[in-house]
Formats: structure tokens, sequence, C-alpha cells
């Protein structure tokens, strides 16, 4: 998935978009964590989108059902953590479903 960060003023837009329906990867967390590390930086309020149509379909299928515990264990660990950081973000945080 790609994600980009544009901060505007003192707003952080970061957008997820991998194309199809934004299945969170080993690589997204990573992504979407560095781009929360800059919005935390760079800005005094986040908003967190999807492409057009479509916010985030959750974990990537193709890991979950894989059998690799260990890939399963790293994409459930990391999301949520994430869900986590999301939550008690310091700043005003809107996720734009």
């Amino acid at each position: 998935m790609q994600v980009t960060t544009e901060v505007d003023g003192d707003v952080a837009l970061i957008t997820m978009d991998d194309g199809k329906k934004n299945a969170i990867t080993p690589q997204a967390l990573q992504d979407l964590n560095a781009a929360l590390d800059r919005a935390e930086s760079d800005a005094k309020a986040v908003v967190l989108a999807g492409r057009p149509g479509s916010f985030c379909a959750g974990f990537d299928l193709a890991i979950m059902g894989s059998g690799d515990m260990d890939a399963i264990r790293t994409v459930a660990r990391g999301g949520g953590e994430l869900a986590v950081r999301l939550w008690s973000f310091p700043k005003p945080l809107v996720a734009a479903c």
C-alpha cells in the first residue's frame, strides 16, 4: 500500500492507497507509523483517509490465511499497536471513512 503524507498549514493528510481496498500488510504498518511520526512533529491535527470509495479493508487476507504464524502474529500485533496509537494520538485525528 502506498501511504502519502501532505502537510497543509497545521493539518497533515495521510492517505492510504493500494489501488484496491487498502489491506494492512507489515509494510503498510511501517509506512503508516512513519506517516504518523511525521504528522505528530509537523502538524497540529491529522486526517487519515483511504482511496476514494475505500477506507481500509483490514488485514491482508493472503497473510491471514497463509498459515505462516510468524507473519500472522506480525500483522495482528502491529495492527493492534496501530489501533492503540490512533486511539491515543496526542493531536486531533479524524478518520475520513
